[in-house]
């Protein structure tokens, strides 16, 4: 108890707000709601590389993540894998978000790809909670167009550019650091064939093609730009050419 005789929040309490005041529709809440918000919620932290959806299984919880990013993917039967986006913190997954709300089952996976520490919420009381705010309504729909637009410009990516241009691209724009340009870059072959959609054996050629060159310098889970003009001439380069992989 405090001085003023109420109750102290507790550990759970503070990671709940902490995680729900990176999204807009809690902070521009009336606080009737955000209690109820909070008392629907249940905090999770969780380590790099824990499964949070699985493709086919029914989502149990809607899924809030407050610090962290979560990995969302699609994987064939012939054991490839693409991402289709990243979740970050004050982000909506409407993959996680339609199978809890249909009580049918998801038709991506997603794991986190860092520590995450985000709150969950039950089907029901998310259901209820929606009906209640038109401030989360409008998140969620405003949410949800804007990330399936995301795919929407992946899926045009994989049909229009080739390899080397949507290599160009993401590493480009991974050299992008809160607005200041950095050389290298740290991420696996494998993982850079994930985001990009193609296969690790296609990148790994790829990628020794531009250490050659001297555009790229390669190590360990890591991938250093020694010439960003001829990554950004590949980027921009003309013959967009249809199914070349």
């Amino acid at each position: 108890m405090t001085e003023n005789g109420k109750q102290a929040p507790s550990d759970d309490d503070r990671g709940k707000d902490n995680v729900l005041r990176q999204y807009d529709f809690y902070l521009s809440s009336n606080e009737e709601f955000r209690r109820a918000l909070r008392d629907a919620a249940k905090y999770i932290a969780v380590e790099h590389g824990q499964p949070l959806m699985e493709s086919g299984k029914a989502c149990e919880a809607a899924l809030l993540v407050g610090r962290g990013r979560v990995r969302v993917f699609v994987e064939g039967e012939n054991g490839r894998v693409a991402n289709l986006y990243h979740v970050h913190a004050g982000e909506l997954c409407p993959i996680n978000i339609g199978a809890c709300l249909s009580r049918s089952g998801a038709f991506a996976n997603a794991v986190s790809d860092s520590p995450v520490e985000a709150v969950i919420i039950a089907p029901d009381a998310f259901d209820r909670l929606r009906d209640e705010s038109h401030e989360l309504r409008n998140w969620l729909f405003d949410a949800t167009a804007a990330r399936y637009g995301e795919v929407v410009t992946l899926l045009r990516d994989l049909i229009t550019l080739t390899v080397d241009q949507r290599l160009a691209e993401y590493l480009l724009s991974r050299s992008i650091v809160r607005g200041q340009v950095t050389r290298s870059i740290d991420i696996t072959h494998a993982d850079l064939a994930m985001e990009i959609g193609t296969a690790r054996e296609v990148i790994n050629r790829r990628l020794k093609t531009l250490e050659h060159s001297g555009v790229l310098e390669l190590s360990r889970g890591s991938i250093v730009i020694l010439d960003r003009a001829a990554l950004e001439s590949i980027q921009n380069s003309a013959g967009r050419n249809v199914g070349r992989t």
